[in-house]
């Protein structure tokens, strides 16, 4: 644990900032349940699950730093299961040639459309409160959830182009060549 006290304003601050992600990380978590439903994909549920799922342990792991704060006045030693290879595997086990109606594909891209803005705004904000926190123990804390955010950007980014041209997306990914060699 990181026995450096805070003062009222800085704990006020981090508080605030805990609440923002809070509720940031459980907008995601939402919309992303949200999206398992709509989405006419089974690659793109399991992407969606996965992400929920992810959204949900860096809120448990707020809920903890923020129960710590509170009570013990200092930042605590809280550190993230990186979930980034997990996401990476969903596509390698299920990717195929898929098969979605033209008009799901208009939904499917709104929803990763609009993922990929969410992902980079929480990004962004993590990456504020790495410079704004003087613990090393947050600093440490909001790195892994900047490298977390991007993983999910890197993945729907993925994804995207998996359907824009799944051909396209297996030669690039999996370098299999045409020609055999």
């Amino acid at each position: 644990m990181n026995a450096e006290q805070m003062d009222i304003n800085e704990r006020n601050e981090i508080i605030k900032a805990i609440q923002f992600a809070l509720k940031m990380e459980n907008d995601g978590k939402e919309y992303y349940l949200s999206a398992v439903k709509k989405s006419s994909s089974e690659l793109g549920r399991e992407l969606f699950l996965k992400l929920s799922s992810d959204e949900e342990d860096h809120r448990k792991k707020f809920e903890e730093i923020f129960q710590e704060i509170n009570q013990k006045h200092s930042w605590p030693d809280v550190h993230l299961t990186s979930a980034r290879e997990e996401v990476k595997t969903i596509f390698s086990r299920k990717a195929k040639i898929v098969t979605i109606e033209e008009s799901a594909f208009v939904k499917e891209f709104k929803a990763i459309d609009q993922a990929l803005d969410m992902e980079d705004q929480s990004r962004k904000f993590y990456q504020e409160q790495v410079q704004k926190t003087r613990f090393l123990a947050g600093k440490e804390f909001y790195q892994a959830l900047v490298g977390e955010e991007q993983g999910h950007y890197l993945a729907l980014t993925d994804y995207r182009e998996y359907l824009e041209d799944p051909a396209d997306w297996y030669t690039a990914k999996e370098h299999h060549s045409l020609d055999g060699v």
